[in-house]
């Protein structure tokens, strides 16, 4: 584990400013002098230390933490070594390590501490003869602290802390660090007394194994101020912002296929047997996460996402006889994806769900079919390489006072063909709580919007609660809109010029009210009741929403 240090270049400048009197032969001014101090120029330094300590004994007995160490490249014994043997593990086995994440230099920093799988080799299980994963069977936990932790008193405290959610994920804390501080990181893994003989390897096969890797990155962030704020360095980012994944080994099968799950989902990869080497006992799939190629488009502040990956898989045939599989996770609030291997667009605007997928042909008329579910795009193809996509959804924002997400806008978003357009539960991980005022409204009825024109048939994430003022005002063509039950607010004109507006359908009937009149904590007071029958026939309800635009209706109890 490399030890991350960047400094910037010191340097100083002293300045002596005089000022001298002037007198003349007949008269003389009064006069002053003021000598400054001497004005020093320093450069500001980064400087980010990544140590590590042990539980050993202390006095009486009671456990207390070694002497702080640095991690550095050579640094392999945090986990299970001792005296250059590692541990083997077995149910109940517990190790520990407490990190130290310190701020040496004058600057305020942000910090990136990753612990991921670097490289994992399975086995075969004696119970069933099935691929043995050592991951699928190993907890892992943390805690985090401002003050030196004390070590847990044994391992049934640190196992506590961990939690009980088997296989081994990945971990990533950032922080923020002012210069001279401190963070602490006490890490667990241990496998549970109850994993039995699935977790056992057969006599003569290779025994199952995991490298961790740790990694901390540290860049400078808003704090110190020069002349006008402290936001010069709010745009501060590491050097290098590459993620190396890491490698999954697989013993080869005689017929079938070998399958790969990396990142706990994020990349799945399926090669059949005849697409591996001759004489070849073990496969090794090879992942990193890299930054999107120079030339594909992602429009992030439009609503865009991206996800790429440079993927191996050794040892292959020169030709390939059978395509592989590479499933990457985008996330499934996106609408449709384009996907691309090694810079080559091979899926051009993939509709999520598309269960058919779309046969194309990449650079070298190999065929690729792209399909785009659940979330996750899948290329079936004969190339490796780089797998990019770029993910086109809403355009959100996050509320100021609650937890979730806010729909400003339709994004990159293109309206389906048969002119649905569905609003996600979720967006990014967060629940869409709210359309905003003037979401799906451009501004001028007058002026054509081919997108919005396509608009014939909403339908509304079960989480959302608000629809603010203009919401859906001038959608010409919008015909049915769904409300769930989450909804209780209404703004003013959410309809307004919708003129083909026909039903309205409210999964919510009762306890409307229409009301002027709000409280400070935005509540309505008074208001006169709406007739639940009105809203509980689509085509009443259509009526009454598209005429009834003033004032604004809320839903006051279940």
């Amino acid at each position: 584990m490399k030890h991350t240090k960047k400094a910037l270049l010191a340097s100083a400048l002293s300045m002596l400013l005089c000022v001298s009197m002037l007198v003349g032969s007949t008269f003389a001014w009064f006069t002053d002098s003021v000598t400054s101090g001497q004005n020093k120029i320093v450069a500001g330094n980064l400087d980010i230390e990544l140590e590590y300590a042990k539980a050993i004994p202390g006095d009486g007995g009671a456990l207390k933490l070694s002497e702080w160490k640095p991690v550095t490249g050579d640094t392999a014994d945090l986990f299970g070594v001792v005296d250059g043997t590692k541990s083997l593990w077995e149910p109940g086995h517990t190790e520990v390590v407490y990190l130290r994440v310190t701020n040496k230099g004058s600057l305020a920093l942000k910090y990136k501490l990753a612990v991921a799988v670097a490289k994992e080799t399975t086995s075969v299980s004696a119970k069933d003869g099935g691929t043995l994963r050592l991951s699928d069977y190993l907890v892992f936990g943390q805690e985090i602290s401002k003050v030196e932790p004390t070590p847990y008193t044994d391992r049934e405290a640190a196992q506590k802390a961990a939690g009980d959610t088997k296989k081994l994920s990945d971990y990533e804390e950032s922080g923020v660090l002012l210069s001279d501080s401190c963070e602490y990181v006490s890490l667990v893994v241990y496998m549970p007394e109850e994993v039995g003989n699935e977790a056992n390897y057969q006599t003569g096969k290779t025994a199952p194994s995991i490298d961790l890797s740790i990694n901390l990155t540290a860049t400078q962030t808003p704090y110190e101020s020069d002349s006008f704020d402290e936001n010069y360095d709010k745009d501060a980012q590491p050097e290098d912002d590459e993620i190396v994944a890491g490698e999954i080994s697989e013993n080869v099968p005689t017929e079938g296929e070998v399958s790969f799950d990396f990142g706990d989902g994020a990349v799945q990869v399926t090669v059949p047997a005849d697409d591996i080497a001759d004489d070849t006992e073990k496969i090794t799939l090879s992942v990193r996460e890299t930054s999107l190629p120079a030339g594909i488009a992602c429009d992030e502040g439009n609503g865009d996402g991206s996800k790429s990956y440079t993927i191996s898989v050794t040892p292959l045939m020169d030709t390939l006889p059978s395509p592989i599989t590479v499933k990457v996770y985008i996330g499934d609030w996106y609408q449709t994806a384009d996907a691309y291997i090694n810079r080559v667009e091979v899926g051009d605007h993939v509709t999520q769900e598309h269960a058919a997928g779309i046969s194309l042909t990449s650079a070298d008329d190999a065929a690729e079919d792209v399909t785009f579910k659940d979330g996750y795009v899948t290329f079936s193809t004969k190339e490796v390489g780089t797998f990019s996509i770029v993910g086109h959804g809403f355009k959100y924002s996050t509320p100021r006072y609650t937890t979730g997400a806010v729909i400003t806008g339709l994004g990159n978003i293109e309206v389906g063909e048969d002119g649905v357009l569905t609003i996600p539960d979720t967006i990014a991980g967060k629940n869409v709580v709210e359309i905003a005022q003037f979401a799906f409204f451009d501004g001028d009825i007058n002026i054509e919007n081919e997108e919005f024109d396509k608009v014939k048939e909403v339908h509304l994430g079960k989480y959302v609660e608000d629809i603010g003022n203009r919401a859906f005002c001038g959608l010409k063509n919008l015909e049915k809109i769904y409300i769930p039950a989450s909804v209780d607010h209404f703004a003013l004109y959410v309809f307004e010029y919708c003129a083909n507006l026909k039903e309205v359908h409210f999964e919510k009937t009762d306890n409307w009210i229409r009301t002027g009149t709000v409280l400070p904590g935005g509540r309505p007071t008074g208001g006169t009741p709406v007739d639940p029958t009105i809203l509980s026939d689509p085509l009443t309800a259509g009526e009454y929403m598209r005429t009834t635009n003033e004032p604004s209706m809320y839903r006051i109890s279940d």
